[in-house]
């Protein structure tokens, strides 16, 4: 009973509360019938509120992969106990999309064609968009209605094929950034990354248009660390990169990404 009270603590919402009661059940599929259960593709906030249950659950088993290395949408497997994680298990597939390079083709184009199949979002991971060729990471139950159905995105033709080369991954574009800020406070990182003042900033996490690897962070004081992604409504999303040197007035060196 505490267990439940300490998961349902984490929620914001009933769709939060209904994606920790189907984490509960992937947890105890995998401990009492000793088979695997997968659920996904999970969002940045979604994956960080997974994360939190399975370490309360104390569930050490349970892994995350979005068919590459550094994939945002994530599958959550929970894996019983005599399993090891293995990629080729998860339940995803990557398709290949190529087209005329004049064709300027961008991620939303590509959602919202997916979506006009009536594929569920849950269904559609990461869409790494580039010049005449783009990458997508669907469910496995969704394939055949693809291949199928997607001749166009939009009003453009294109071709599909299964798989990708990793060499030839698309990867998302970044604006370095730098500076030195009094310490590791949300109000002060978010100052550096928005080029805006510290009253500013305060505002805009004070009011809920801030958040920490997904999950929304209304406290000013909170610790940003080394690896955290941060999203602001209306001004994008960064990657906090390196901390790596003080300055002699005691000022923290600070790198940064910033998704263009």
């Amino acid at each position: 009973m505490k267990q439940d009270k300490y998961l349902e603590s984490l929620c914001r919402n009933g769709e939060e509360k209904l994606l920790l009661s189907r984490v509960q059940d992937a947890v105890n599929t995998a401990q009492f019938h000793m088979t695997p259960k997968y659920l996904g593709f999970l969002s940045l906030s979604e994956h960080a509120l997974v994360q939190q249950a399975i370490r309360l659950l104390g569930f050490a088993n349970g892994h995350f992969f979005g068919g590459y290395e550094q994939a945002e949408r994530v599958i959550f497997g929970a894996l019983p106990d005599y399993l090891e994680f293995n990629p080729e298990e998860f339940p995803l597939q990557a398709l290949t999309f190529t087209y005329r390079k004049q064709d300027k083709l961008t991620h939303r184009d590509f959602l919202g064609a997916l979506m006009g199949l009536m594929i569920k979002r849950e269904m559609i991971g990461d869409i790494l968009v580039s010049e005449g060729n783009t990458v997508v990471f669907v469910h496995k139950n969704v394939v055949s209605t693809i291949l199928q159905e997607a001749t166009k995105i939009g009003r453009t033709g294109v071709s599909i094929t299964e798989g990708f080369s990793l060499e030839n991954l698309p990867q998302p574009a970044f604006k370095e950034m730098q500076s030195t800020v009094a310490s590791m406070r949300f109000d002060c990182i978010l100052s550096f990354l928005l080029g805006q003042s510290r009253e500013k900033c305060s505002r805009l996490i004070r009011s809920g248009a801030a958040a920490v690897n997904g999950r929304i962070v209304e406290s000013i004081s909170s610790e940003i660390h080394v690896g955290d992604i941060v999203t602001v409504r209306g001004y994008g999303k960064f990657e906090i990169t390196e901390q790596d040197s003080v300055t002699r007035k005691g000022r923290l060196v600070i790198r940064a990404q910033k998704y263009l």
